[in-house]
């Protein structure tokens, strides 16, 4: 007696012809997709709504953003109106997407207020508050476009940017 042929990808007793495998994988994929939708969406706009990243950190460091304090790590993405901290030791350096270049000391704390960089529609914007500690700044593109759109508030003073690298310190 000669056995019985059954078509590729099917078991035995149960032919599954190759339309309902492919469907039936379509329907898992959707499936699949619609539960990790809301995760993709939420890095993209994570990503996009990032204005630079963490790039070095000593001792104790924060970045504060929407309220909820994070230890600093390089690669942790800074966002407009985050807070970074440092503790007694402490020393971070930031990058942002225009290639501004921001170190703070020891004990400081600094505002990333406003950021705006889209060249190509003119729109630039830096102002960052420092409340306390020390800050080295390095201007990036937005300084270089357009000079008078960058500023530096203190609790004393509004600095505004001219020059391509300063320090500045703010006593407690």
């Amino acid at each position: 007696m000669k056995p019985a042929v059954r078509p590729a990808g099917s078991r035995a007793g149960s032919p599954r012809p190759l339309a309902r495998v492919l469907a039936s994988s379509a329907i898992a994929l959707a499936a699949l997709f619609s539960l990790l939708a809301p995760t993709l969406q939420a890095r993209a706009a994570e990503q996009s709504a990032s204005i630079g990243i963490v790039k070095t950190v000593r001792g104790e460091a924060w970045v504060i953003a929407a309220g909820l304090p994070t230890a600093a790590s390089p690669g942790a993405r800074l966002a407009q109106g985050s807070i970074v901290r440092t503790g007694a030791a402490g020393a971070i350096g930031m990058t942002l997407k225009d290639g501004t270049i921001l170190a703070l000391g020891p004990e400081s704390e600094l505002l990333l207020d406003e950021f705006q960089f889209a060249p190509a529609s003119g729109a630039l914007s830096l102002t960052i508050a420092l409340v306390r500690g020390t800050l080295e700044f390095v201007s990036g593109t937005i300084a270089r476009l357009r000079p008078e759109a960058v500023r530096i508030q203190t609790p004393s003073a509004t600095l505004g940017v001219r020059g391509t690298r300063f320090l500045v310190k703010v006593e407690q």
